[in-house]
């Protein structure tokens, strides 16, 4: 290129009016890795021959190369204008509207690069990756099914494959596409982790954690892999250890959302340090404040007589959330409010469809940055934003410490503190949120009364059994909580209750347990222990009427701690179940102890580990009494707080009024 210079740079000392000179010239320094130089001669041959698409075409790419991308768009458009079939041009505009987070724009230029060159394998793959941030599995699939069949050994396309197949769920044919791509790149660290990932869902964890340490000794600074380590860690229940790792993807990346997230929320799995897990997550919100891009002050929040009420969830659908969210939105007083839905994963189902004419707009945000969202949520005119998700998985919390609306409040996904100093409020109760404990809280503690959670019952046939133990002849106890939950001290006290009822049983139902790893690891954690596995019954995942039907197995619950259940003790008393609590001293230890309290079982609520022994073999002492209660069970707790939708919501509109006065009463 050196030498292409010096022969154009004689040829325009010859003819200087020749553009065509100019542009050659610029193009052979830009090989140089001279771009302002390169500038010099491109404008200059511009400023000859305006109508120069090539000119037009490099400075485009000179300021794709500087991230000025605002300016490449400007200038690839100019090419477009004088050569209308130009695909490089509308590839290369396509990538930077993708880096501006213009994605309906990238996703219309790469389907004109295609369209002028059909095979253009690099713009299938970016566009399957469009396709896959809206959430369009299909049409991504379709993309980088092609991109491949233009490239067979296109890596990066294979990898992207198998993100798209693991997004639909197709485990299987997910790891056979990661594996494809490492046969074709062995040293591929991104395929290596997204293989370690899968593997680890499916709670194959020995496997996983291989090709994860594979992934991190090919990049050492590769901070997803850290943390998917760390959650690999958790699933078998080495949740200290685990926190060290979160902490070194924190270190490699600072503004790691995801790590942060997962830190503060597996605190919640074994520490009962409410000081500890308090810092941990005023230390996110403080270090989320720093790297927002802007922060709100002023509002113009639309006004029609009603209080527009946002909720950000990735959990709109047949989750947790969902069952506890339905019959809230239906009862909510339309009249008084206008409810928005922006929605963070593109997953949608049945209840999906049941609950989204509840919300005046369904907005999907799940592709767009932080700053988008929040510029969005502000222009909504939101009064109160409402954040369902806390540091659980989808969660958008650093949209959060934007401050996109007036008001911001937590509620029901999350069993802590959020530690954002932009989150006005929490929700809580009387029971798990106590007035002693409002220190452990960045947010003010709103108290509903009752409770802070209101089911929607299960639109299911499922039957509630006779008492199991009559026929059986032995006591069942059970869990069907995340098996992240049972600890090594909770084992240390299930194995006492198990040993003072000798020819009792146990019946633990997680989704974990569809590995047979994950079993053959649970039966040796109780056989260390003395407790054969011939007593311990372990079911994996199933449909939503098998899981409800397994409780017919179960004479009473032994809830975890410190993290106590939610939705599954709530279900197994709508199956007639009850259920023995440890009651500690923080919400998430607490949540057993609100439950009890709103169904008029206080006597089933433990103060100490040596009491919750006592009470689970006390209560088996009398099968009359266990039986009667199981037959009455879901009748009483339909009447409860617990499900009564229209004086919950009720209680929820005080709340958001009560909210909305403070905050107008402080601008006056």
């Amino acid at each position: 290129y050196g030498m292409a210079v010096e022969y154009y740079d004689a040829t325009i000392n010859l003819k200087p009016e020749v553009a065509e000179f100019y542009l050659n010239c610029g193009v052979a320094i830009g090989h140089l890795l001279k771009p302002d130089l390169s500038l010099t001669y491109l404008k200059k041959s511009l400023i000859l021959k305006p109508f120069l698409a090539l000119a037009f075409y490099n400075v485009g790419n000179i300021s794709s190369d500087r991230e000025q991308n605002e300016a490449a768009v400007t200038y690839y458009k100019r090419v477009l204008i004088i050569k209308p079939t130009h695909w490089s041009a509308f590839y290369n505009m396509a990538n930077s509207h993708r880096d501006l987070g213009d994605t309906n724009s990238a996703m219309g230029n790469y389907v004109n690069a295609i369209r002028y060159k059909p095979d253009h394998f690099n713009a299938y793959n970016n566009l399957g990756v469009v396709f896959y941030k809206l959430g369009r599995s299909c049409e991504s699939v379709s993309c980088f099914n092609k991109a491949i069949a233009l490239t067979p050994d296109h890596t990066e396309a294979y990898n992207n494959l198998g993100n798209a197949l693991k997004r639909a769920g197709d485990y299987k044919k997910s790891i056979t596409k990661y594996k494809q791509t490492i046969m074709c790149r062995a040293d591929y660290a991104q395929a290596l982790n997204n293989l370690g990932d899968v593997l680890r869902i499916l709670g194959q964890s020995v496997t996983a954690i291989t090709f994860l340490k594979k992934a991190a000794i090919i990049k050492p600074d590769y901070a997803e892999a850290y943390n998917n380590f760390a959650n690999t860690l958790v699933d078998v229940g080495k949740h200290e250890m685990a926190n060290i790792f979160y902490d070194h993807a924190i270190a490699i990346k600072p503004s790691y959302a995801g790590a942060y997230s997962n830190k503060n929320c597996v605190l919640n799995y074994y520490s009962w340090d409410t000081d500890n897990k308090t810092r941990e997550a005023i230390r996110f919100g403080c270090i989320f404040s720093q790297h927002r891009k802007k922060y709100f002050s002023s509002y113009k929040c639309k006004s029609n007589g009603k209080l527009r009420i946002g909720f950000v969830s990735g959990d709109f659908r047949s989750h947790p959330v969902g069952y506890f969210l339905e019959a809230v939105l239906s009862s909510i007083d339309q009249s008084q409010f206008d409810l928005f839905a922006y929605t963070t994963d593109p997953q949608e189902d049945e209840l999906s469809k049941r609950i989204k004419p509840l919300f005046c707009e369904w907005r999907p945000i799940f592709w767009q940055g932080d700053d988008v969202v929040a510029d969005l949520i502000h222009t909504d005119g939101i009064n109160i934003l409402v954040d369902l998700s806390g540091h659980t998985a989808g969660n958008r919390l650093p949209v959060f410490a934007y401050k996109p609306a007036p008001v911001q409040v937590a509620w029901l996904g999350y069993f802590s503190t959020t530690g954002l100093n932009e989150m006005d409020y929490l929700l809580g109760d009387p029971y798990v949120t106590p007035p002693e404990n409002d220190q452990q809280f960045s947010e003010k503690v709103l108290r509903l009364p009752q409770t802070r959670w209101c089911f929607t019952a299960p639109d299911l046939d499922a039957a509630v059994s006779k008492l199991p133990a009559q026929k059986n002849g032995y006591i069942t106890f059970g869990c069907f909580n995340n098996l992240a939950k049972i600890t090594d001290e909770v084992i240390e006290v299930w194995i006492e209750v198990l040993n003072e009822l000798g020819n009792s049983q146990l019946f633990l139902k997680a989704k974990q347990f569809n590995s047979d790893e994950r079993k053959v690891s649970t039966w040796e954690r109780f056989l260390s222990k003395g407790i054969k596995s011939e007593r311990i019954t372990l079911e994996g995942w199933s449909t939503r009427a098998q899981y409800l039907a397994s409780y017919n197995n179960v004479d009473i619950v032994l809830d975890p701690f410190p993290f106590t259940g939610g939705t599954t003790s709530v279900e197994g008393l709508w199956m007639g179940v009850p259920f023995v609590t440890l009651a500690g001293n923080s919400l998430v230890s607490r949540q057993g102890v609100s439950l009890l309290s709103n169904v008029n079982l206080p006597n089933w609520i433990a103060s100490s580990k040596d009491d919750y022994v006592k009470k689970a073999i006390y209560f088996t002492s009398d099968l009359d009494y266990l039986s009667n209660l199981r037959s009455e069970l879901r009748e009483n707790v339909l009447k409860s707080p617990l499900f009564e939708a229209e004086r919950f919501a009720n209680n929820l509109e005080n709340a958001y009024h009560t909210m909305w006065d403070n905050y107008q009463n402080k601008q006056t």
